[in-house]
């Protein structure tokens, strides 16, 4: 069955909110060919991650409006692109917030490298996976991961696709130490 992301305007929720908007979704959609798998916050749009019928899709919207008005759909599905437009890709949706969907951009191009660029890679995977699980009000997971991500990107010097690694480096670090992921940016 296909696999979609519901996007939503966000005009007042925070991660916080996450798991009471997914037990929300999950009873405006109480359709057993709808499976309500996840759900994330983020300070432009909720995410709500759902499988399901492709001819459903227009109800599932019209129904999670009562929750906060349509933004779009997207279905989750693998994209056979080149590395560089992958990497590309998964930059414009990391600055829109949208870290699973950059996190699995990023995966493409990860596939498809060797050496330190693999670790680059992997590290701004595993940065991409750590603020989804921001986005879902699970900060020790975040930040867990994000120590890994900085074991990735130790000893990374210069520029990778316009992203500075000892910038990015010290800004996870810095994220790490004061527990905020509120600035982090590629």
């Amino acid at each position: 069955m296909p696999r979609f992301i519901f996007r939503l305007k966000n005009a007042s929720f925070v991660p916080k909110d996450a798991k009471g908007l997914l037990q929300k979704s999950r009873k405006l959609l109480r359709d057993v060919s709808i499976i309500v798998m996840d759900c994330r916050v983020s300070y432009r749009d909720i995410e709500i991650d759902i499988t399901c019928p492709i001819e459903k899709g227009d109800g599932i919207m019209k129904s999670l409006s009562a929750i906060a008005v349509p933004e779009g759909t997207d279905e989750i599905a693998e994209r056979k692109e080149e590395k560089f437009d992958a990497i590309e890709r998964g930059k414009k949706l990391f600055s829109n917030q949208r870290y699973w969907e950059a996190h699995e951009a990023f995966e493409g191009a990860w596939r498809k490298s060797e050496g330190d660029e693999k670790e680059i890679l992997h590290a701004i995977i595993l940065i991409s996976a750590a603020l989804v699980h921001s986005q879902k009000d699970e900060n020790e997971v975040c930040f867990s991961i994000m120590t890994r991500a900085l074991e990735k990107l130790e000893g990374k010097t210069g520029s990778y696709h316009g992203i500075e690694t000892e910038e990015l480096h010290e800004r996870v670090e810095r994220a790490v130490s004061k527990k905020s992921v509120e600035k982090l940016r590629l």
